[in-house]
C-alpha cells in the first residue's frame, strides 16, 4: 500500500463524517490571524479543500503571484460567512465567495442588510462540482422520489440550493410542502447522511465523493446535468481595491487566471491536483485518490471566465425565491459585479489559448433555456 492509500485507512479519514472537514478552517481565530500579517502581504481567503479553492492554492504553490512580485498569505476561513465579512471589513484583499453570496453581499440582502458592500470579481473559481447524494439504503431512484424526503443543504445562498429547486419545480415537487429542507453545517453533513438523520444532500464537491468514499452514499445526480458549466464560486475583491489598486488587482487576477487555466487542462489535471495535495495540509484530510476522483475533468472544472449570462441567472434565481428584493436591477447588479470585459483581456495579455467573444452564452438550466 503507497503512503498515499494508506491515508485512507488512518490519519482522519476514519472521522470523515465530522472532524476531519472540520479542517476547512485552519484558522480558528480567524480575525486575530489576519490582524497579525504584515499589510504588505496580500491576504487571500479560502474555504478549502472545496473544489473553488484550488486556482489560488496552485497559482501560490506553483508561484505565480511571487512571478509578479506579489507575497501572498492563503487565509482558510470555516466558513463563508467569515470569507464575506473579511472582504468588507477589509481582513482580507480576495476571497473566495459563492456567486449567489457575492450577489447577496454586493446588494445588501439576506444578513448583508447593513452593510452592502460594492464588490467586483474578474472570474469564476469553479464551474461544475457539485452533486447531490443520497443514502446506499435509500429507494431514491428518480428525481420524483426525492418528494417526502428529508434534504441537507448548507446554505441557501449555495448555487446548489437554487438548482435544487428548479429541480423540484420541474417535477412538481413544492419544496414548502413535499420535502424537508434541514439546514446542516456542511462539517456534519456526511455525519448527518450516516446517522439517519437525512436521506440526501447537496453540496459542492468533495464532501459528496468522501460520502461515496466512506461508503455511506451514492452518487443520484450531478449538477452539471442540470446546468452544463454552471458557475460555483468566484474571486471577489471590493470595488475600491480595483479601482484604487490597479496594478495589484491585475497582478492577483492574472496569476490566478492563468492558474485556473491550466487547472482546467484535461491532461495534467491530476498532477497539478497532487501538488496541491502535498503541500497543503487540509486537502491531505482526504486521500488523494478521493480528490481527483471528486475533481475529475467534466464533473468539476475551473472554467475562469465570468459570462454575465451565467450570473444574471443566479441573480434571477434568488429574486424568485426570496433571497434578493425584486427592485433591485439584476441587470446592473452584474453589469457592476462581473468584469467581463476586463477578464477577456487579460486572458489576451496571457495567451489564453480559448477566449469567448461574447459575456453571454446560452444557460440551459434543468432542460429549460433560461431567458
Amino acid at each position: 500500500m503507497t503512503a498515499a492509500s494508506s491515508k485512507f485507512t488512518r490519519r482522519k479519514f476514519v472521522q470523515l463524517g465530522g472532524a476531519a472537514l472540520t479542517t476547512l478552517g485552519l484558522t480558528s481565530g480567524f480575525p486575530n490571524i489576519v490582524a497579525a500579517i504584515p499589510k504588505h502581504i496580500v491576504k487571500i481567503g479560502v474555504f478549502s479543500p472545496s473544489h473553488c479553492s484550488a486556482p489560488m492554492l496552485y497559482a501560490d504553490i506553483a508561484g505565480y503571484y511571487k512571478e509578479h512580485g506579489i507575497a501572498v498569505e492563503i487565509i482558510y476561513a470555516d466558513s463563508m460567512s467569515k470569507l464575506a465579512n473579511g472582504i468588507i471589513n477589509g481582513d482580507l484583499h480576495f476571497g473566495q465567495l459563492m456567486v449567489p453570496l457575492a450577489i447577496a453581499a454586493h446588494t445588501g440582502s439576506g444578513s448583508f442588510a447593513q452593510k452592502n458592500t460594492p464588490l467586483v470579481s474578474p472570474m469564476w473559481a469553479g464551474t461544475n462540482g457539485g452533486c447531490m447524494v443520497v443514502r446506499n439504503d435509500s429507494n431514491i431512484r428518480l428525481p420524483g422520489d426525492l418528494k417526502g424526503k428529508r434534504i441537507g443543504i448548507h446554505s441557501r445562498y449555495l448555487f446548489h440550493y437554487l438548482i435544487i429547486i428548479e429541480l423540484f419545480e420541474r417535477y412538481g415537487i413544492n419544496p414548502s410542502k413535499d420535502v424537508t429542507l434541514k439546514l446542516i453545517d456542511m462539517n456534519n453533513m456526511i455525519n448527518a447522511l450516516e446517522s439517519d438523520e437525512i436521506d440526501a444532500f447537496i453540496n459542492p464537491e468533495p464532501i459528496s465523493s468522501a460520502a461515496v468514499a466512506k461508503g455511506i452514499g451514492r452518487d443520484f445526480i450531478l449538477t452539471k446535468d442540470l446546468w452544463f458549466r454552471h458557475p460555483c464560486c468566484c474571486l471577489t475583491t471590493k470595488r475600491s481595491l480595483f479601482e484604487n489598486e490597479p496594478t495589484l488587482f491585475k497582478d492577483v487576477v492574472s496569476s490566478t487566471l492563468r492558474s485556473a487555466l491550466e487547472l482546467n487542462e484535461t491532461t495534467n489535471r491530476k498532477l497539478r491536483l497532487k501538488m496541491i495535495w502535498d503541500r497543503i495540509p487540509v486537502f491531505q484530510e482526504l486521500p488523494l485518490e478521493v480528490i481527483q476522483s471528486a475533481f475529475t475533468p467534466g464533473r468539476s472544472d475551473f472554467d475562469p471566465f465570468p459570462y454575465q449570462s451565467s450570473a444574471k441567472v443566479v441573480a434571477k434565481l434568488l429574486q424568485k425565491n426570496g433571497l434578493m428584493s425584486k427592485t433591485i436591477s439584476a441587470e446592473k447588479t452584474v453589469a457592476d459585479m462581473f468584469l467581463s470585459d476586463y477578464t477577456r483581456s487579460l486572458m489576451h495579455s496571457i495567451n489564453a489559448s480559448s477566449i469567448p467573444d461574447s459575456n453571454t452564452k446560452a444557460e440551459w438550466v434543468v432542460g429549460r433555456l433560461y431567458e
